[in-house]
């Protein structure tokens, strides 16, 4: 039987052995599973804890949804809540003001005091590995990506630990620049595109993370 032994946090071994021979290769808990992401390789690669091998291969029943809910675009927020209703995956909307949200079981809305980067840290508060963050703020996105989650733009494009280091440079150098008076503009309107880029990744990533729909009775 292969084994191995779990790295959990920063490096710090666990006791925790699992068998790793169940996932990997061709997914046997979803037969349906688009590709394989069960196997060592991927987890020692995205350094998440080994019990997240067989999250990642049958779908992780406690994986949410958290979105940096005050400047998330209205359509957005539309795409994600009929992906909770249909995916069965708990959405959580993270803002300073009241959101008024559909009624489901699997969608909820935290307001919290108003303030700088008070979402922010909530959002960081109840992230867990494995979760994902929708958001267009990237110190959040280091933050979530620190923890071992993922996080992804409005606009479809993802935070990564290859390339969070030199958005986080461009960030400050602009705003070294706006502080000297030097006009950068900014960012292109959202568009249809935009949205339409966001729902291919995000529909991409329920398919290989969230578990499958309960059956019905």
């Amino acid at each position: 039987m292969r084994s191995v032994f779990a790295v959990i946090g920063r490096g710090r071994p666990a006791p925790l052995r699992i068998n790793v021979g169940r996932y990997a290769g061709k997914c046997k808990e979803n037969p349906a599973q688009p590709e394989t992401t069960g196997n060592i390789g991927q987890c020692a690669e995205h350094r998440l804890r080994c019990d997240m091998i067989a999250f990642y291969c049958a779908g992780n029943p406690h994986m949410q949804v958290l979105v940096d809910a005050d400047a998330c675009p209205a359509v957005i927020k539309d795409m994600l809540f009929r992906a909770a209703r249909r995916a069965e995956v708990q959405v959580t909307l993270v803002a300073n003001q009241y959101l008024r949200t559909p009624p489901s079981p699997f969608i909820k809305s935290i307001q919290v005091p108003s303030g700088f980067d008070a979402a922010d840290a909530r959002i960081v508060e109840l992230v867990e590995a494995g979760d994902l963050v929708i958001t267009a703020d990237i110190p959040l996105a280091a933050a979530v990506l620190e923890k071992n989650a993922q996080a992804l733009d409005p606009r479809g494009n993802w935070f990564t630990r290859e390339n969070i280091q030199e958005r986080l440079t461009m960030r400050d150098v602009m705003d070294q620049l706006r502080n000297a008076g030097i006009e950068t503009g900014g960012p292109a309107p959202f568009s249809a595109r935009d949205a339409k880029a966001f729902a291919g990744q995000f529909d991409r990533f329920l398919a290989r993370h969230s578990p499958p729909p309960r059956k019905a009775e």
